[in-house]
């Protein structure tokens, strides 16, 4: 995955690991690291198998019951 670097992407993703966080707003960096991607087989699979295990973290039930927990918490 590439996305700029901005907090609501940086709370969930890690640059190099199962991301590439080019600056916001920097396009020569966003270019860059699109073609790092593009270019890199090895970055590219291994972008694929940690961006996998991140996104599985994520179902609709862990989310579910994260909001059900703060609701909890609020009562």
């Amino acid at each position: 995955m590439v996305a700029s670097d901005v907090p609501v992407f940086r709370e969930y993703l890690s640059h190099c690991v199962d991301a590439l966080l080019p600056p916001a707003g920097n396009a020569d960096a966003l270019a860059a690291a699109l073609r790092a991607v593009l270019t890199e087989p090895a970055l590219r699979d291994r972008l694929r198998t940690e961006g996998a295990a991140t996104a599985a973290r994520f179902t609709w039930e862990a989310s579910a019951r994260a909001h059900a927990e703060v609701y909890a918490a609020g009562s």
